[in-house]
């Protein structure tokens, strides 16, 4: 009986199917029950003997049976009812399979985000999503049966335990402008120097280095380098303690620099009196599990606030260190912290800054083994310093949830104008972000259980959730939800354009089980188009680029099919043309001289049919004509083996590591990305050297479609000892690399781990190659 129970339990049978399986099943059992030596069935409903025939007749009283015939022809028939009821149910379920893996591909958005009431609510959630999530595995002979799933038991958020969703509007948020589309290769650049590798204009992304025109700011192994260019030598040296600097904005206006990373916090890290708590039990650990990943969790993420004219007005000695350390930490004006939160993206939009921070555990100990769940912190010096939990007002899921019981923390802040932070976390584990100056974009990976035929195929994406959040100043208000088949490859998947007519749209670029899709949305967030088809069976997309009312995609198995998409009607996308060539674009950048022209960074085709060098196109994508490559190049075979066997770049994989440079009334564009290139040469001794070269590949695009090719050498520092001539140097055990380039005062600078490197830019923007000069700012320990 149980085992119908569970088999039926969920599903949704035509009417009366379930009731009259599980009354057979029931009167079956009862069969089962012992009988008296007069055969008499026990809780049997009263029925009349039967004739020799078999007919019924009009129910009296029940007269005991002797002969058991009658008895198995009875069950034999109801044996035949219910295979004939299973067969059918079977049927019932399929059918309900298949709509149900269709509802996964169709459903949209959900109810929206809630917040919770109180913090045992939010503990209940965790605990119960966490039930729920072992409960949905049913082993029966090494099989998991998914009959029993139903859409509720996917860790959803109750509804009894949230309030309205957060829906109130922006204090700040007026109507879009259209100022600026979102969307594009629009730079936030000044005339005189160049500045990050922005997506959208107007919404600042971190990196590793920067520059004002008057100084580098370079982050190294241990600290912060500030380079005067007019004198090219160390303005100054800083070193931090117990804080690992990753990526800076600088607010040129403001005079502020705002440098992002983070810290070991033994607080939350340690456990026993060392500490505030222990950290869930791993397998594998044993005894000791309890603290296995101590210092995992005691992971902190820090935002730092410093004023520029502070940082260069401290006392340094002869090699830029700061001759008093407490003044030289009396700069930090503000620090915001985020105790066990891993970063995953920052925006700046003027003087507002959006961080967005995963946290990975759901469960603490304390000193005493006792299990609690983990609520979020922060903390902020504005506001004391003092850590402490986020309300649960301030923490939200939707009952559209999945099974995921992560948090996302999402803050917002002032640097310049000071006020507190505004602080909220999301049930969810956020993948993607992007920022248009209007409106905010994260989305997340819903995770669920589905059944496909008879079996539960476990835990397995079903898609993602976006939330949008209109940006008003330093404050997000959630303004909807919508949803994606598939996943998205990285933030250039996403865009937003405001139309002529003021409307404004969202959209999205994404792959889900080999095939390849650009969906639109309006701004409450529900689907208007959508484009399917794209990319072979198996593809997936490599790179998009959107701007305006055209998309370029790029899928990828064997070959490289670039579609440009029309997108003029939001209603209905449509493929314009295709291209197919080999090797794969991994970055697309419209060019501002001539919108009809694509810049592109991506991989070649090797011998092999898989991906291999660097290479770089220019591809016309005039609405007039098929596209078409107008130059293509492949460093390493352009300047030959000198310069090694196999190359790759960052910048492949990270936008920010290419430089972008438009000078003002020149009718050009300048791209260049750091280039790795590698080869191992055979020693007598029968051991290897590995070898490494670092240069900067510079290219220079104009509105005509030619397309111009310089390398510009970076030498590494590296020992006495360490070998190598002529430009070759082993990295193996030694480092540093070149990693970003910036363009300012006439001149190019090359930014390494370990030195800048300096040339002078000609008449034409090409790079004296015999110009260049070196200043170290790294040192090794």
């Amino acid at each position: 009986m149980s085992k119908f129970r569970e088999t039926f339990d969920g599903i949704t049978p035509p009417d009366g199917l379930k009731e009259r399986i599980l009354s057979a099943a029931a009167q079956d059992s009862r069969a089962d029950m012992p009988q008296n030596h007069g055969g008499e069935l026990k809780e049997r409903t009263p029925y009349a003997p039967q004739n020799p025939g078999g007919e019924l007749r009009e129910r009296t009283p029940y007269a005991p049976q002797n002969p058991p015939a009658p008895i198995k022809k009875r069950r034999k028939g109801f044996y035949r009812r219910v295979v004939a009821l299973a067969v059918a149910a079977s049927l019932v379920l399929m059918t309900g399979v298949t709509v149900a893996l269709a509802n996964v591909r169709r459903e949209l958005g959900g109810e929206g985000m809630r917040a919770f009431q109180t913090i045992g609510q939010v503990k209940d959630y965790v605990y119960e999503s966490d039930r729920k999530a072992a409960a949905n595995k049913k082993p029966i002979f090494n099989i998991q049966w998914g009959f029993g799933l139903k859409a509720s038991d996917s860790g959803t958020a109750p509804e009894s335990a949230m309030n309205t969703s957060p829906s109130e509007p922006s204090p700040d948020g007026g109507a879009f402008d259209g100022s600026a589309d979102g969307s594009g290769s629009a730079q936030e650049t000044s005339p005189e120097h160049s500045a990050v590798n922005n997506q959208v204009e107007g919404v600042a992304e971190s990196d590793a280095v920067l520059t004002d025109g008057r100084y580098i700011y370079a982050l190294s192994y241990y600290g912060l380098t500030i380079a005067a260019l007019d004198s090219f030598t160390a303005k100054l040296r800083l070193e931090f303690d117990n804080f690992f600097p990753s990526e800076m904005f600088l607010l040129e206006k403001e005079g502020l620099l705002v440098v992002l990373g983070n810290k070991y916090d033994p607080a939350y890290g340690g456990g026993g009196s060392a500490g505030k708590y222990w950290v869930e039990a791993a397998d594998g650990f044993g005894g000791s599990a309890r603290n296995a990943y101590y210092y995992w969790n005691g992971n902190t993420e820090c935002a730092r606030v410093y004023g520029v004219d502070a940082l260069l007005g401290l006392e340094t000695d002869g090699d830029g260190k700061p001759t008093d350390g407490a003044a030289a930490g009396a700069t930090m004006t503000r620090e915001v912290v985020f105790p066990r939160a891993y970063r995953s993206v920052a925006r700046m939009i003027g003087s507002n800054l959006y961080l967005v921070y995963n946290g990975n555990t759901r469960f603490v100990y304390d000193e005493s083994g006792k299990q609690d769940v983990w609520i979020p912190e922060f903390a902020d010096s504005a506001n004391g310093g003092r850590p402490a939990a986020l309300p649960p007002a301030d923490i939200y899921a939707s009952p559209d949830n999945g099974i995921d019981y992560n948090f996302t923390l999402i803050a917002a802040l002032d640097v310049a104008g000071g006020g507190a932070a505004e602080v909220k976390a999301y049930f969810g584990s956020s993948s993607t972000v992007y920022a248009s100056k209007q409106a905010f974009y994260v989305s997340f990976t819903r995770y669920s259980r589905r059944a496909l035929a008879l079996f539960d195929t476990g835990l397995e994406s079903a898609g993602l959730r976006v939330l949008r959040f209109e940006i008003g100043g330093a404050s997000l208000a959630y303004k909807g939800m919508g949803a994606l088949r598939g996943y998205t490859l990285n933030q250039f998947g996403f865009d937003e354009y405001a139309y002529p007519d003021g409307r404004v749209f969202f959209r999205a670029a994404t792959t889900d089980n080999g095939e390849s899709f650009v969906t639109v949305f309006n701004a409450d967030m529900n689907v208007v188009g959508t484009l399917s088809g794209l990319g072979k069976p198996g593809e997936r997309i490599y790179s998009v680029r959107f701007e305006g009312t055209r998309a370029v995609v790029v899928t990828y198995r064997n070959i490289d099919p670039l579609y440009v998409i029309d997108l003029s009607d939001p209603a209905d996308p449509k493929v314009f043309s295709e291209l197919k060539i080999s090797g794969v674009s991994d970055y697309l950048h419209f060019l501002k001289v001539n919108k009809d022209l694509v810049f592109a960074l991506g991989r070649a085709a090797n011998e092999w049919g898989g991906l291999g060098n660097v290479k770089v196109s220019l591809f016309d994508v005039s609405p007039k004509g098929a596209a078409e490559e107008l130059a293509y190049y492949e460093p390493v075979k352009t300047f030959g083996a000198g310069m090694g066997d196999y190359s790759y770049s960052e910048a492949t994989s990270n936008h920010k590591a290419l430089l972008y440079y438009m000078p003002p009334d020149a009718g050009i564009e300048i791209f260049a990305f750091p280039l790795n290139a590698e080869t191992y040469e055979y020693r007598p001794n029968g051991s290897y050297f590995y070898k490494s070269y670092s240069a900067l590949m510079y290219y220079k695009a104009d509105a005509a479609g030619g397309l111009t090719q310089t390398a510009v050498p970076y030498v590494p520092y590296f020992p006495a000892d360490a070998g190598g001539a002529d430009g070759r140097y082993d990295s193996y055990y030694y480092g540093d690399a070149l990693r970003r380039a910036v363009i300012a005062d006439g001149c190019l600078y090359l930014a390494g781990w370990m030195n800048i490197e300096k040339y002078r830019l000609g008449e034409a923007f090409i790079p004296d190659l015999s110009s260049c000069e070196t200043l170290r700012i790294g040192v090794y320990r």
